[in-house]
């Protein structure tokens, strides 16, 4: 038990610093935000500062609690990596992520709802004619296989 909680909060330890220097790098990202969504439109000096400044108050308001999912993500990891895993140990952190990805998606909503009132009329219907336009494989979707046991393929080969 005791090597247990020394080995969540290493690991913990370690990943707080990883995931602050992840920081500002997101899945699917390259940063320059070009050739997509409103950063594409022909916007005004003064709509790309606001944009900007809206990006910022974001990314600050929720640096915490994407730190905290990173963290949760450790320990769920130590959780998984057990001898025994312990089934409602490893539920009751997945809820955990959940709950704090729930605030991560209601932040960027709110977000967007308010990048789309900074918008004109005109530059509204040509984000929903883009948007409409692109590929259903550019759409946002999960990428990647997420972590624990399994291959991604949706089948669990522990001890195989």
């Amino acid at each position: 038990m005791k090597r247990g909680l020394i080995a969540v909060a290493l690991t913990v330890a370690l990943a707080i610093p990883l995931a602050a220097q992840a920081k500002g790098h997101r899945r699917g990202h390259s940063g320059r935000g070009e050739g997509r969504g409103i950063a594409s439109l022909d916007l005004t000096p003064e709509q790309r500062e606001r944009f900007k400044a809206l990006r910022n108050e974001l990314a600050e308001r929720t640096a915490p609690v994407r730190e905290q999912v990173q963290a949760k993500k450790a320990e769920l990891q130590v959780l998984w990596s057990a001898e025994v895993p312990e089934r409602n140990a490893i539920l009751a952190k997945q809820e955990e992520i959940q709950r704090l990805r729930s605030e991560l998606r209601v932040a960027r909503v709110d977000h967007r709802l308010t990048a789309l009132k900074m918008l004109t009329p005109e530059q509204r219907a040509e984000l929903n004619k883009r948007m409409a336009d692109r590929p259903k494989h550019q759409r946002h979707g999960k990428h990647g296989r997420g972590f624990g046991p399994g291959d991604g393929s949706g089948e669990c080969r522990m001890g195989q």
